[in-house]
């Protein structure tokens, strides 16, 4: 399932539960983290991936590049699952910022940074 800027991949029932205003929320965090970053949004003109992992025993996220993955991706929920949260912000961050920190634990704080940012340019 698409959104303007991303591809969400994992379990069919989960991935169409996706609420469209969460979809479009993580939309605009990815414009206003590029911003942030001084990055141009998608230049290569390709959709960065979500992949939500069912069988991944991983509770959390790991991101960059083009790829966010997502672990222990229930596709049952309860509830709908939303992108428009730190942990996809987080990972989102590592996506878009390219930078090597001379500390290996710096890329860390600048994904919370990120992540931050996010909410509250979103007025979260």
């Amino acid at each position: 399932m698409p959104s303007h800027c991303f591809l969400f991949l994992g379990p069919e029932e989960l991935v169409r539960g996706i609420p469209a205003e969460s979809k479009l929320r993580f939309d605009l965090a990815y414009v206003h983290l590029t911003d942030l970053f001084g990055r141009i949004p998608n230049p290569e003109g390709d959709r960065t991936t979500v992949y939500f992992k069912e069988l991944s025993d991983f509770g959390g996220g790991s991101g960059g590049g083009k790829i966010i993955d997502i672990g222990r991706a229930d596709p049952y929920p309860g509830r709908p699952v939303r992108v428009d949260n730190g942990l996809l912000y987080h990972e989102l961050t590592h996506c878009v910022d390219d930078t090597r920190p001379t500390h290996g634990g710096f890329a860390e704080g600048l994904a919370n940074l990120g992540a931050a940012y996010a909410h509250e340019a979103l007025d979260q």
